[in-house]
């Protein structure tokens, strides 16, 4: 079990309940944040919670919404450095798709 750098994302390794050896990406690029992931990851071990991703629901309830999608990605630019002025269209996605879910939008709709 550990904790390594691939690239410049963080990676986890572990053996699940069931004796198989998992890799997979932390999904982070921070070595604090990717520790916090794998603290996570060591109790619900430890505590026999863990439940493995190919059997977790995926909860419709936390998907996020086109608007606080958008403006965090907006926000993200601009804390890089990065120019926001050629993402205008994201402006007004926001306002056609106002409140909707991300999984809700179909490609169709958006071309």
């Amino acid at each position: 079990m550990g904790l390594y750098k691939r690239g410049k994302t963080w990676w986890l390794a572990y053996t699940d309940p069931n004796g198989e050896l998992v890799r997979r990406s932390a999904g982070c690029r921070s070595k604090k944040t990717a520790e916090g992931v794998w603290a996570g990851l060591v109790i619900s071990l430890r505590d026999g919670t863990f439940i493995p991703e190919d059997q977790r629901k995926p909860s419709l309830l936390d998907a996020p919404r086109i608007d606080v999608a958008l403006t965090s990605y907006l926000e993200d630019r601009e804390a890089r450095g990065r120019r926001t002025d050629s993402y205008r269209k994201l402006q007004d996605w926001s306002a056609v798709f106002a409140g909707r879910q991300l999984h809700t939008i179909k490609l169709d709709e958006v071309v």
